[in-house]
C-alpha cells in the first residue's frame, strides 16, 4: 500500500482482499469506514490550523514568541488562543499544505506537486479548485496522492 498517502477505494479494497475470508466482520467494516471517509466534504480544517465559526471557517495563525511578547492581553487568553491553534493542528489530515493569499477571495493552497485554489465567497462559503475543477469531497483529491497526517490515517483506518 502506498505509506501515508490517500488512495483510491479500488487499491484500498484489493489491498485488503487476503482478509476478506479471515474476517469478514473486520473487513466490511474497515471497507465501509474508508468510503465513508473518502465521501467527507472538504473542510480548510483538513489542510491547516483553522476553525469554523458561525458557519464561516477562520484560518488560525501560528502564535510566535514575538506575538506573544508585544500582546498585551492576559496571560489567560493568550493561553486559550495557544491551545485553540494547537487543537485546530491536532485535526489536519492532509500534511504539509501552505495557504497563500493571491486576492481578496482567492487563496492558493500547495503541498509540492499539488497546487489548489480556494475561492473564498464574501458569505463564508468556499471552493477548492484546481484548474477549474470544483472539489467537493476527499475522494476528489485520490488522483494527487496527498500524504495523510497519523490523523488522516487513523480517521481513513489506513493507520
Amino acid at each position: 500500500m502506498k505509506k501515508n498517502r490517500l488512495v483510491s477505494m479500488i487499491y484500498f479494497v484489493l489491498n485488503h482482499e487476503s482478509r476478506k475470508d479471515s474476517d469478514p466482520y473486520n473487513y466490511s467494516n474497515s471497507v465501509l469506514e474508508y468510503a465513508n471517509f473518502l465521501n467527507q466534504s472538504l473542510n480548510l480544517g483538513m489542510f491547516f490550523p483553522a476553525i469554523e465559526v458561525d458557519g464561516k471557517w477562520e484560518v488560525l495563525k501560528h502564535p510566535s514568541e514575538y506575538d506573544i511578547k508585544f500582546d498585551f492581553r492576559d496571560k489567560e487568553e493568550q493561553a486559550k488562543d495557544y491551545k485553540q491553534y494547537q487543537q485546530a493542528k491536532e485535526q489536519i489530515i492532509f500534511e504539509g499544505f501552505e495557504l497563500t493569499q493571491v486576492n481578496e477571495e482567492i487563496h492558493s493552497l500547495k503541498s509540492g506537486d499539488i497546487d489548489f485554489e480556494v475561492f473564498i465567497h464574501g458569505d463564508g462559503r468556499y471552493e477548492f479548485l484546481f484548474n477549474f475543477d470544483g472539489f467537493k469531497t476527499i475522494n476528489d483529491l485520490i488522483k494527487y496522492a496527498p500524504t495523510l497526517t497519523a490523523k488522516g490515517l487513523k480517521d481513513s483506518g489506513l493507520g
